[in-house]
C-alpha cells in the first residue's frame, strides 16, 4: 500500500514538474524572508543599543500627569544600574 502510495506520488510529479518547481521555490523564498526577518531583529536591536550607550542617550522616560514627587525621583535613583536621573522637563539635564 504504501509503496503504491510512493509511485503514485512520484508520477504525479513527473506530470507536473513545472508546477512541483514552482510551489517548491515559493515555499523556500517565503521560508528565506521569514529567517532574514527573525535575524534581522536582533541584529537591528544590537545597533541600536550600541548607538545609545555611544550617544549616552537614555533608555527610559518616566511621564506623569501630576508630577513626580521627591520621594518618586529618590525611589527611581535608587534602582540599580541607574546613573543619572533628570527632573527637568524640557530643558535638558546639566
Amino acid at each position: 500500500m504504501i509503496k503504491l502510495l510512493f509511485k503514485n506520488i512520484l508520477i504525479k510529479i513527473k506530470k507536473s514538474f513545472g508546477r512541483y518547481i514552482s510551489l517548491f521555490i515559493i515555499v523556500m523564498v517565503g521560508f528565506g524572508f521569514f529567517i532574514g526577518l527573525n535575524e534581522a531583529s536582533s541584529d537591528i536591536i544590537n545597533s541600536v543599543d550600541k548607538y545609545y550607550k555611544a550617544h549616552k542617550l537614555m533608555d527610559f522616560k518616566v511621564v506623569s500627569t501630576i508630577g513626580l514627587t521627591d520621594k518618586d525621583v529618590k525611589a527611581i535613583e535608587s534602582l540599580k544600574g541607574i546613573q543619572d536621573c533628570c527632573t527637568k522637563s524640557f530643558s535638558g539635564c546639566s
